[in-house]
């Protein structure tokens, strides 16, 4: 599994600080939030956010470029290992406005390949794309924010079930449910963001 940690909003606990991941890598300004319990192996970004250079493997691009240094970090990711699992993001949110509404988009196109876990001090985020099974948030209010147009979206285990309901990006339908079951199924036909409070 590979961690990727963002400058954003990163949780002071996680059950996945306790896990030995296949790699960590920092994205800019995220490599300061790395837990002591982890060591970054290679940082990524145009380090102008980083407070102090790492001995570290440093992959350096400018500051003025076309790609946010998300997008290159991650087609790091694609273009030099085989993803097999799930990628878990730290610091997606809790930045300026903008980097976290672009980050959720940068993430839709990777994520019709596989899923993301994103895991904020308030929230856990899934974006995927399929059937997805959460378990242990039952009381736990959720939103399903559409990333592609013209979806069909069914959610059981909700207060608000739904059965292959058409949603469209910016529809307010899936905002603020409630898991009522220990497991939430909800199935998407395109990638979506599952936003749960915890």
């Amino acid at each position: 599994m590979i961690y990727l940690f963002l400058n954003g909003d990163v949780p002071a606990k996680s059950d996945y600080y306790k896990a030995q991941p296949h790699k960590v890598i920092a994205v800019d300004g995220g490599f300061n939030k790395i837990p002591k319990t982890l060591q970054a192996d290679i940082l990524i970004g145009d380090m102008d956010s980083v407070k102090k250079v790492p001995i570290v493997k440093t992959i350096k691009h400018p500051v003025e470029k076309n790609q946010s240094d998300l997008e290159l970090a991650l087609e790091y990711i694609f273009n030099n290992h085989s993803i097999k699992e799930k990628i878990v993001v730290f610091g997606l949110t809790g930045g300026r406005v903008d980097h976290q509404l672009f980050n959720l988009f940068v993430l839709r196109e990777y994520a019709k390949k596989i899923d993301f876990i994103c895991e904020t001090e308030k929230e856990k985020i899934l974006v995927t794309k399929g059937d997805s099974l959460i378990k242990n948030f039952k009381g736990k209010t959720f939103s399903i924010f559409p990333l592609e147009d013209y979806q069909k979206i069914t959610i059981r285990g909700a207060k608000y079930p739904l059965k292959e309901k058409k949603i469209n990006m910016g529809d307010s339908l899936t905002l603020s449910n409630v898991c009522i079951d220990e497991e939430l199924f909800v199935y998407s036909k395109g990638v979506v963001a599952i936003i749960i409070n915890k």
